[in-house]
């Protein structure tokens, strides 16, 4: 059985993987240098890529679990890539940061939810379109980050132009979608403000209680949600 130290020793793969066989090109290969990383670690050993440090938590049957998520997760996103094998090529530096943040967010995550999220982030982030550099890091940091149910409620609640967190008897009204202050919602509305996706009104009376979404969240939104055409490339 491997030491602790043995599981944070650089695991080296002893064949390539159908995608590192496929893709001859070095931005190809780059592309995925952190998602290959992350998936060859978690191979060495039940959940050593998350539970480093904490050897008798890999006995556990959620680690164990984890690791077969883990395997599961990487077959998919290599599937994935390697259908649009000319996009990747093709990525911006941008493109490439976020890529890597995603995929990684995926290696990491225990909620099959999120993963589908994140599994269409895969595959949207080779076709989202101006992208600047703070709003890589912004994205890759909030995919990372938000819940599944945060993540849910966003795509399903993004078109109206105000939310308000306010009394069980308030009044609804086409631009509001009215919340119950105790409800399981409100709790995803102040992790998406925490986050950044929302943001409190503009101060005038009119909009005074009321929390709008940030200029991140329509690009947020087409990052996770179910792709609707191919990648170009």
């Amino acid at each position: 059985m491997k030491s602790p130290s043995d599981a944070l020793q650089p695991f080296v793969a002893k064949t390539p993987t159908k995608l590192e066989a496929t893709t001859g090109s070095p931005i190809t290969e780059a592309a995925l240098t952190l998602a290959t990383s992350a998936a060859a670690i978690s191979f060495a050993g039940p959940a050593t890529l998350l539970l480093p440090a904490i050897p008798f938590l890999v006995k556990t049957a959620a680690a164990g679990r984890q690791e077969r998520r883990m395997h599961a997760n990487f077959q998919e996103i290599e599937r994935v890539l390697l259908q649009h094998e000319a996009a990747l090529v093709q990525l911006s530096d941008e493109q490439y940061a976020l890529m890597n943040e995603v995929v990684l967010a995926a290696m990491g995550s225990t909620n099959d939810t999120k993963l589908e999220y994140l599994r269409n982030a895969v595959l949207n982030v080779l076709s989202l379109s101006e992208l600047r550099p703070q709003e890589a890091v912004v994205l890759g940091r909030v995919v990372r980050d938000m819940s599944a149910d945060e993540a849910r409620f966003l795509v399903t609640h993004h078109h109206p132009e105000r939310l308000i967190s306010v009394s069980r008897d308030a009044s609804q009204s086409p631009d509001h979608h009215v919340i119950d202050p105790d409800s399981d919602e409100a709790l995803c509305v102040f992790g998406l403000l925490s986050l950044g996706v929302l943001t409190p009104g503009d101060g005038m009376f009119e909009t005074m209680g009321l929390l709008g979404y940030s200029r991140l969240a329509p690009k947020l939104v087409e990052l996770i949600s179910v792709p609707t055409h191919a990648a170009k490339g």
